[in-house]
């Protein structure tokens, strides 16, 4: 076999793609319909998959969310609980459904985001270079909704933070970055 290194290249939404997600009528789809939901909340909170697949009632007070953020490594969980308002988009949403949107795994919501995507019309090709450990690379295009995954939503919420109103310092306490990269 071939080992390679790959560079990760999740596709983000526009805040207009972001709206237009929340619009997808998918009321007879049950199963894209409760990752949309899900995904579009953890789009609004940077969540990772390890934030959004515990998500539940137990998370709301009031008129927030609370949340312990877990970083990547396993013992990295951050010293603070995560306390953020909710948002109008997302007090909407739980209106829609009925409370916080019901969990699923990660790997279930990363085949089912691909579908989402399409659904959205996101077809533009992206340009993917993969490089072996043999230092060859290979260059290839995907469709932008191939790469929808788990991770879009962080990256979604640090792309339009401007647009939810935030300043970059706010939006950086939130995703837990220290530098701007």
């Amino acid at each position: 076999w071939k080992a390679y290194n790959t560079i990760k290249r999740v596709t983000t939404l526009s805040y207009d793609e972001l709206q237009s997600l929340y619009d997808l009528d998918l009321s007879e789809e049950p199963s894209l319909d409760k990752a949309r939901n899900l995904f579009y909340f953890a789009c609004w909170y940077a969540f990772r998959p390890s934030d959004f697949t515990k998500l539940g009632g137990a998370n709301i007070e009031e008129d927030s969310i609370v949340i312990r953020a877990r970083k990547t490594s396993r013992n990295s969980a951050l010293k603070e609980d995560l306390i953020l308002p909710l948002v109008t988009p997302i007090n909407k949403l739980m209106d829609r459904i009925g409370g916080v949107p019901d969990t699923v795994s990660a790997q279930y919501m990363n085949r089912l985001l691909p579908v989402l995507g399409e659904r959205l019309g996101m077809i533009q090709p992206i340009t993917i270079n993969e490089q072996k450990l043999d230092g060859s690379i290979t260059t290839f295009q995907v469709k932008r909704f191939e790469r929808l995954k788990c991770q879009s939503a962080r990256k979604t919420f640090a792309s339009n933070y401007e647009e939810f109103g935030l300043t970059k310092k706010v939006a950086m306490s939130i995703t837990g970055h220290k530098t701007e990269e």
